[in-house]
């Protein structure tokens, strides 16, 4: 509640600013620029805009609110910063753009002091934190249906010429090996669908998690706040040795049905998409994250009462801003 009275929340989803938003923007000008952001501590440039399009509406309004001519969208990622370093006045240290940013999207925690005036943060969502398990289907098909065309009305001559074809497959087939192979399919357990049958085949070693490296969610898993995060520290004592260098590396292990991959939604939808009917995105989701903001960097009004505080999320459909609760965010969040 204390940030919907200290400061501005940018009511994106209902497709209006509202007038408080309105009332503290209105006299200032300045173009400004905005950085969609990655994942905390990844460095290499994203593939996809780390955006969407009610983020997107929300800042074409601010900028006809306040006539700015011009709004340069940048795929950027955000650095890893430690807490007791902060970027220098008027620059976004190791950001991957071109020039100054007056409007970021990145994973913020505001901290004192800095060294650098914050005047609105706008606090417009939390991401969701889900896993990639494989796709229910064992197999592919690999071989076509035969089908036999013109077929006499006899219905025992309709019977032989079917059981010709059917054994004329399976000579053909099993020469090739495939058939051998058909018959002697590995038998997979159901797939985790679901919380309840991932946490049971991570207790049980049937399955093992995948973590890609310098993803925010070492973190989470690392400093549990949730319940249903809690649960799945539980389930696997020891993180380390399933943390791979890339969530790349972590999908494939997912397709091979070895493992099951841990990232942001956005970051394993390009994969889903790219292993079509090989591995998909549970449905059930941790919520337990660090938050996405927009941060207009100018003297602020309010910068006293910033200067005291961090975004400091509890739950997924709350924005709260506590003052004096540096040490039990750096507990939980490693990450500036």
């Amino acid at each position: 509640m204390l940030a919907r009275r200290s400061l501005l929340v940018l009511d994106s989803f209902r497709g209006h600013l509202t007038g408080r938003v309105k009332e503290r923007l209105r006299g200032i000008r300045a173009d400004m620029a905005v950085i969609p952001s990655g994942l905390t501590g990844m460095l290499q440039p994203l593939d996809l805009p780390f955006i969407r399009q009610g983020e997107m509406d929300g800042l074409e309004m601010i900028r006809r609110y306040l006539n700015i001519t011009h709004l340069r969208f940048v795929t950027a990622a955000s650095p890893f910063t430690p807490h007791d370093e902060f970027p220098k006045n008027g620059t976004f240290t190791g950001l991957l753009v071109r020039g100054k940013a007056d409007i970021s999207f990145i994973h913020t925690v505001i901290t004192a002091p800095r060294a650098f005036a914050v005047d609105f943060v706008f606090p417009v969502r939390y991401e969701k934190f889900a896993y990639m398990f494989p796709s229910p289907r064992v197999y592919t098909s690999r071989f076509a249906t035969l089908r036999i065309f013109s077929l006499p009305r006899n219905a025992s001559v309709r019977s032989f010429l079917a059981t010709l074809h059917f054994l004329c497959f399976m000579v053909s087939y099993s020469f090739t090996g495939g058939y051998i192979s058909y018959l002697n399919l590995r038998g997979y357990e159901p797939v985790p669908d679901t919380t309840d049958k991932l946490f049971d085949m991570l207790k049980r070693g049937h399955i093992e998690p995948c973590l890609g490296r310098n993803t925010f969610i070492n973190v989470s898993l690392a400093h549990p706040s949730s319940n249903m995060v809690m649960r799945l520290h539980d389930a696997v004592a020891d993180w380390s040795p399933f943390i791979l260098r890339t969530v790349d590396e972590c999908a494939v292990r997912t397709i091979e049905r070895r493992a099951v991959t841990f990232s942001s939604v956005l970051n394993l939808e390009r994969h889903v998409y790219s292993h079509e009917g090989q591995i998909q995105i549970s449905s059930e989701y941790i919520q337990d994250y660090m938050p996405l903001g927009y941060v207009i960097r100018r003297a602020s009004p309010y910068k006293e009462v910033l200067y005291s505080m961090q975004v400091f999320p509890h739950t997924i459909d709350s924005h709260v801003l506590a003052p004096g609760s540096f040490s039990s965010a750096q507990r939980n969040y490693s990450f500036a």
